[in-house]
């Protein structure tokens, strides 16, 4: 029997490779750990985090000050919608 770990892994290991080529195999990844991990809130702030940057940089030709400029502002947002959270 897998863990969900054990098929996030494979996930990881068969589509980061492609990745490099072309970032939207991204969408793909995040779709895929989605399906495993069962809990779309959590997946869909991950994605955020980890591969909106990739795809943003990947859309402004490579530019990577676009993909670090898109990686602050997930982050500056995950972290407000963290401490609204806590407000209610």
């Amino acid at each position: 029997m897998y863990t969900k770990g054990d098929v996030n892994k494979l996930i990881d290991s068969c589509l980061h490779p492609l990745a490099r080529q072309n970032s939207q195999i991204l969408i793909l990844d995040g779709f895929l750990h989605a399906l495993v991990e069962r809990d779309p809130p959590r997946s869909a702030s991950k994605f955020l985090v980890y591969n909106l940057p990739k795809l943003v940089s990947q859309l402004g030709g490579g530019d990577k000050c676009a993909g670090k400029a898109a990686e602050n502002f997930v982050k500056q947002t995950m972290k407000l919608a963290k401490s609204l959270r806590k407000v209610r």
